[in-house]
């Protein structure tokens, strides 16, 4: 009796496997950014239901130390604390560690860099520490002419009133006589 097999699978043709890798090309923005709203979705309900399971709990309920015993009113938690301490200590670590080996240039060439950063830095600050000196004075300068001219005109305006007043009291002096 004969065997009888599957055929063998067809090949695609190649036009067939250029449209088959344009779908897929046009296809992994949408798929990204679907796993990624579904990601922020998944997110915010983990966020929201610790912070009401957080507000529905009562104030100082369940709250113990790290060895189990309760915590009192006030008081610290040192073991926490301190893991939270070791914690970042190591993070600096290897975060320090990480930027040494992936570091694209050598030590003295990065510090040059860096120098040369900083100055750069610090002299558009002293530029810009400039600037602002001269418009404070402009605008000083300005303000005080501005007032200067102000009093003046007040002095005239004050010697006029006075010179009119005088001269009204002499009319009236003469037309009492």
């Amino acid at each position: 009796m004969a065997s009888r097999s599957a055929p063998p699978a067809a090949r695609p043709t190649p036009a067939a496997a250029v449209r088959h890798r344009a779908f897929q090309a046009a296809e992994a923005p949408r798929l990204a950014a679907a796993r990624v709203r579904d990601g922020v979705a998944s997110l915010r309900d983990r966020i929201g239901d610790r912070l009401t399971a957080r507000r529905e709990r009562p104030r100082g309920a369940g709250a113990a130390t790290a060895t189990g015993e309760p915590l009192r009113a006030g008081g610290t938690d040192w073991a926490r604390l301190g893991a939270f301490g070791a914690g970042i200590a190591v993070g600096a670590l290897l975060g320090a560690g990480t930027a040494l080996l992936l570091a694209p240039a050598t030590g003295f060439e990065t510090r040059i860099r860096l120098a040369r950063g900083a100055r750069r830095v610090g002299d558009r600050v002293v530029d810009r520490w400039d600037d602002l000196g001269d418009a404070v004075r402009r605008g000083t300068r300005r303000t005080t002419s501005r007032v200067s001219r102000s009093l003046v005109r007040s002095r005239w305006a004050a010697e006029d009133a006075w010179e009119r007043r005088l001269a009204e009291a002499r009319v009236r002096a003469r037309t009492k006589v």
